[in-house]
């Protein structure tokens, strides 16, 4: 989504141009200014004014990092979820999707309505105004492809994925500059590159790009000792912002608990029907990680592993009803031992033990040393 004016034109560059060699971080030495003077003189790129992305990760820092070089101003959309992403930071205006608890981390970037609104009334996008007002509306949105935010041990090969993601969608789409250089790729843009209806503004294959975030000699306990910081830091900084809200707005405060413990039990409900969280090997569904971690360190699960298992026997509740009337009632009592069964069998049973015999033995000795009463 941008604003931008009505154009038709499509920009084809008049000759190929070397790019340079790519720094680390992907730019170019000796050509990216010249590169970005061509597309300010001759391409329709350069009618923008505010470009807004509806996106997550690493693919809006990239598209932020190209439109700062292009003077171009970046607005970023996110949901509560992601209010302490990187994506978040890098864009000069950034507002959040709905509200606390509306939706869910990945449907927010699906919902136009929404992003819509918040062009209209925040980021003052014309050309989605001028649209708006004409009768248009958005009938095409989808994800093209979405991961969970990894680890820090698996940051880098996931980084290594999405960059390899990137470098598909850029020449299915044809994201390039040229319309004549192939980049060092195959052409598997299904299109005719002069029927595109838009320009590209990519000057370099994303695959030049270095990829940070490797965890070079960390052991797995240095990383996870890492990851704890990290969750640590954000935790505390989640924590001032609730206590400062809590200071200022308590109603506010209030009502975001109570909003953050509905979306907590309705997500929680939605793992188990869903299986998020699984024991296979226990057939069991939980709805958060810390206690299926917790079920993986208990007995029962460990002997259902090593296969020692035996399942418990199930007694019939009505039995149980019945036995326990049967005692309190001294139905089948031992007069001897004062001691209630819960049925005849187990009576007989008691009265045939050395303990019972012993006592019926010391009751008549008992009675016969007392002698007849007068």
């Amino acid at each position: 989504m941008a604003d931008t004016a009505a154009s038709n034109e499509v920009a084809v560059p008049e000759k190929d141009h070397d790019y340079g060699t790519p720094h680390h971080d992907g730019d170019t030495h000796s050509t990216a200014n010249t590169v970005h003077q061509r597309l300010r003189a001759n391409s329709t790129i350069m009618q923008l004014k505010k470009i807004l992305v509806a996106n997550r990760g690493e693919i809006p820092i990239r598209i932020f990092r190209t439109a700062h070089e292009l003077s171009l101003q970046t607005v970023a959309v996110f949901s509560y979820e992601d209010r302490l992403s990187m994506h978040r930071q890098k864009a000069d205006e950034a507002y959040v999707i709905g509200k606390r608890g509306q939706y869910t981390p990945v449907a927010a970037y699906l919902a136009g309505d929404e992003i819509i609104k918040i062009a209209l009334e925040h980021a003052a996008l014309e050309a989605l105004f001028t649209a708006s007002s004409l009768g248009y509306t958005i009938v095409h949105k989808g994800l093209l492809c979405w991961a969970p935010m990894p680890s820090l041990g698996k940051l880098y090969p996931v980084r290594c994925l999405f960059l390899l993601l990137e470098t598909i969608f850029t020449f299915i789409f044809w994201a390039m500059v040229s319309r004549e250089k192939s980049y060092g790729m195959p052409t598997i843009c299904p299109w005719t590159l002069s029927d595109l209806p838009y320009d590209g503004c990519c000057n370099h294959s994303p695959l030049v790009e270095r990829i940070h975030g490797e965890a070079d000699g960390l052991s797995a306990e240095q990383i996870k000792v890492k990851e704890l910081e990290i969750q640590a830091r954000r935790n505390a900084a989640h924590n001032v912002k609730s206590h400062i809200l809590k200071a200022a707005d308590y109603a506010t405060w209030k009502s975001n608990q109570i909003m953050s413990a509905a979306v907590s039990d309705r997500v929680k409900k939605a793992n188990r029907q869903n299986g998020t969280y699984r024991c296979t090997t226990c057939n069991l569904n939980f709805p958060v990680p810390s206690n299926r971690d917790r079920h993986y360190r208990s007995e029962t699960h460990k002997q259902k592993v090593a296969g020692s298992w035996k399942p418990e026997v199930v007694k019939d509740p009505q039995h149980q009803r019945w036995v326990a009337s049967n005692k309190a009632s001294k139905r089948y009592n031992c007069t001897t031992c004062d001691k209630p069964f819960d049925s005849q069998q187990h009576l007989d049973r008691h009265c045939g033990q050395e303990t019972h015999k012993e006592k019926v033995l010391a009751m008549k000795s008992a009675a016969q040393l007392a002698g007849p009463s007068s």
